[in-house]
């Protein structure tokens, strides 16, 4: 009795549905959402007061001081807050990013019994 040596199975590899997408529909969301809803205490233009925005307001009022001509005063150290708002903006949607990645693992897993 002869076993045969040539048998090759082809089999198709089973296509998991990516999380990738999960990730990034978190992180837009809590990326608008902190746009919307999270405010962000500034020095008025005139360095007399204090002005609360939301944080797309204060990123369309911040960025431009920073290439524009000031004089010194107590309005300017308002400006060196930008990077680490950037910073925490972005860490907090990464991590709103990785829940929702994490759902969608547990969506995946559940799927599959």
């Amino acid at each position: 009795m002869q076993t045969p040596t040539n048998t090759t199975q082809e089999t198709t590899p089973v296509r998991r549905p990516r999380l990738w997408p999960w990730f990034v529909v978190g992180f837009l969301l809590v990326f608008a959402g902190l746009l919307v809803f999270y405010t962000r205490l500034q020095m008025h233009h005139s360095g007399a007061y204090a002005v609360e925005y939301p944080l797309w307001r204060y990123y369309g009022s911040a960025i431009p001081r920073l290439f524009s001509v000031r004089n010194l005063g107590p309005a300017t150290a308002a400006d060196s807050y930008l990077l680490p708002t950037v910073a925490l903006h972005l860490l907090f949607s990464a991590g709103g990013g990785c829940v929702a990645l994490g759902l969608g693992w547990l969506v995946r897993r559940h799927r599959n019994r």
